[in-house]
């Protein structure tokens, strides 16, 4: 027996098609909901049990669960305006933070990058003025800059470390450095981990470490983990 649909499901599936094909299909904004969409349902299939969160800000908001009222150290990798540093100096769990390290060239990418071009984010090599006694600036190319890490205070607190330098190259260098100080309960985010750089960096970190990552949570576009016992 022919299932006729009703006029109700015949304007549905009509006004879907045109959800998704300018969505999907038309564009480039089209590639990142692409990539964004098939990011969130690879989480739900590999880590079912993790939160999705609707903002980085909530997601980001909840580290102050995982911290309790432990001491912590923030290492910024990508700072370009200081956005994302804005945001953390007024999260409740500041009051425990004991210093923040952002890392940038403040050049702007390198090459491009996605849709973006060469120099996107630059601020012309100028940190952003922000008054905090927690932040200290390391200006440079990380390849450089990551060897003041080693040299620095506080490395025995946990961490909250933001990768979003966009490029593997250069969040590959700053991997291979502050992994020397990973220790249970740190936090560790990738704001781009939708898109293939972040991801390659993620799925290498997953395949060879050798301590346990659990999942805070994820949004369309970035992950958080916590390193475990």
């Amino acid at each position: 027996m022919t299932m006729r649909l009703t006029w109700q499901k015949r304007v549905k599936r009509f006004l879907f098609s045109i959800l998704v094909s300018r969505l999907f299909l038309r564009g480039s904004r089209s590639r990142v909901t692409r990539l964004s969409a098939q990011f969130v349902f690879r989480m739900n299939t590999n880590y079912p049990t993790a939160n999705l969160f609707h903002s980085r800000e909530k997601l980001w908001r909840s580290f102050g669960d995982q911290l309790g009222n432990n001491e912590w150290a923030g290492f910024e990798f990508g700072v370009a305006s200081g956005d994302s540093t804005k945001i953390f100096l007024k999260m409740p769990y500041i009051k425990n933070c004991v210093e923040w390290n952002g890392f940038d060239t403040f050049f702007g990418l390198p090459n491009e990058w996605g849709d973006l071009p060469k120099g996107a984010f630059s601020t012309n090599g100028v940190p952003p003025k922000i008054k905090s006694h927690l932040i200290q600036w390391h200006v440079g190319r990380i390849e450089s800059t990551c060897e003041e890490i080693p040299k620095l205070q506080n490395l025995d607190k946990n961490f909250i470390i933001l990768f979003d330098f966009d490029l593997y190259s250069a969040t590959k260098a700053a991997w291979d450095v502050i992994v020397n100080f990973l220790k249970p309960g740190d936090i560790i985010y990738f704001d781009e981990a939708y898109e293939s750089d972040e991801n390659q960096m993620i799925e290498e970190i997953l395949e060879k470490q050798n301590f346990p990552l659990e999942v805070v949570g994820y949004t369309t576009m970035g992950i958080a983990f916590r390193v475990g016992h």
